[in-house]
């Protein structure tokens, strides 16, 4: 039995919209923000002896009513606000906490998606 090795090359990888999205100059309240977000998660996935997934799992459980899980939830709307003021955006606050703020965000980026991620040659 004769074991051949075969090469083949590698996938080139485009870049996404993401890496070309225009990206806003960050403020403090940004670092701060996320700062207080990933210091308080890192805690609650100790304290709980939870990964990731569940964690987000009961953040996305309207009956998970525990103050640790509420203040997560509180700590990304904190973000999100600082995030969409760097960018410019005026989103009111019930949008950003009825749960409309990824439609509100891509209506407000449709424009610089459109350039970022146009077809362009494919090589």
């Amino acid at each position: 039995m004769r074991l051949e090795l075969i090469m083949r090359p590698l996938i080139a990888l485009r870049p996404s919209c993401f890496e070309t999205f225009p990206q806003p100059v960050l403020t403090h309240a940004v670092g701060k923000a996320a700062g207080a977000l990933d210091s308080h998660r890192r805690q609650l996935m100790l304290d709980r002896w939870e990964g990731l997934t569940a964690t987000y799992n009961r953040v996305h459980n309207p009956k998970e009513e525990a103050a640790d899980i509420g203040e997560l939830r509180r700590l990304h709307i904190e973000l999100d606000h600082a995030v969409t003021a760097d960018y410019g955006w005026r989103i009111s606050r019930s949008t950003m906490t009825s749960g409309r703020l990824a439609k509100a965000c891509a209506s407000l980026s449709a424009p610089l998606r459109a350039s970022s991620c146009s077809t362009g040659s494919s090589s």
